[in-house]
């Protein structure tokens, strides 16, 4: 996956090749979906809506909820929880432009995808996706 902006992230002493608990899975499986949860943003044909049932999220925080049914681990999305909390799972992107993708992951493939701008607004429609400052990934 070629990434357009700078990405950072957070590295232990844990090599590639360490035990299946080192968490490596995730952190694939956390840029996957952050890729294409950008460029369901950046494609300017989604619809926004209100956050689903499953998240506790202010009704103003409007956003997409993207099929990602066999994208997520396989199939796999507990992945993304499993040992480390119940879920939903965040996963946040901040791209160089400051701009943000957050991508909440419930249970059963579930997302909700928000995103924000360098300035900390929010992006609340496919129009004003295009300003989100962060480019196609893959």
């Amino acid at each position: 996956m070629t990434l357009p902006t700078t990405t950072s992230l957070c590295a232990t002493r844990r090599s590639s090749s360490e035990p299946t608990t080192a968490g490596k899975s995730t952190v694939v499986e956390a840029l996957r979906l952050i890729a294409v949860a950008t460029n369901r943003l950046i494609n300017g044909k989604s619809t926004f809506r209100r956050p689903p049932d499953w998240l506790d999220l202010p009704a103003r925080e409007i956003g997409l909820t993207p099929s990602v049914r066999g994208l997520a681990a396989g199939g796999h999305a507990d992945s993304l929880f499993h040992l480390y909390s119940a879920p939903p799972a965040v996963v946040t992107a901040t791209f160089s432009s400051g701009s943000m993708v957050i991508v909440h992951v419930g249970r059963d493939e579930q997302i909700f995808v928000t995103a924000r701008r360098g300035d900390g607004s929010q992006i609340r429609s496919s129009a004003s996706a295009s300003t989100l400052g962060a480019g196609r990934i893959g």
